[in-house]
């Protein structure tokens, strides 16, 4: 029942895109009907089910250091007289808007800096290769599942409040 449950768990998410599946010996070729028992259908053909693992991609990136800094301070909305950022503060890691986010508020995203430091990554959650996006989102109600709660902890850091 374990491994039925386990094989499900693996073939939910990654019927969602969620992760890619490899294999740590080479893999047999795909039969007309599929992969047989025992086995799981992986990029390169059927992966016998215990040599079956997850391969995720690398999301952390390299620290960097900096050797000058800007005054850090948040820009100010034109229209209003006052920084917009303390209400936008959930876009900082966003990647669709974080390089306008560290122009506009930097303080807010704490992406400044007091001079030469080596900074470790922020928490994130991984993004989907397939989409680009992060799943995390759809997907928040598995953070306390004890079934998902360990691959959870894994893709989903920030969403589940790990960090």
């Amino acid at each position: 029942m374990l491994k039925f449950i386990c094989s499900f768990t693996i073939l939910i998410v990654v019927a969602h895109g969620a992760i890619e599946l490899g294999c740590s010996t080479s893999p047999l070729p795909r039969t007309p009907d599929g992969c047989p028992p025992g086995t799981t259908n992986v990029t390169d053909g059927c992966c016998p089910d215990s040599d079956t693992y997850i391969v995720t991609p690398s999301t952390t990136p390299t620290p960097t250091t900096v050797t000058t800094a800007p005054p850090c301070q948040d820009k100010i909305n034109p229209a209003t007289g006052t920084s917009d950022c303390q209400k936008r503060a959930y876009l900082c890691t966003d990647p669709t808007y974080k390089k306008m986010m560290k122009d506009q508020c930097p303080k807010t995203c704490e992406y400044c800096t007091t001079g030469p430091t080596t900074t470790a990554p922020k928490c994130s959650d991984k993004i989907n290769p397939n989409t680009g996006t992060s799943d995390c989102p759809k997907k928040k109600y598995l953070c306390t599942d004890p079934t998902y709660k360990g691959l959870m902890k894994d893709q989903c850091p920030k969403t589940c409040g790990y960090c």
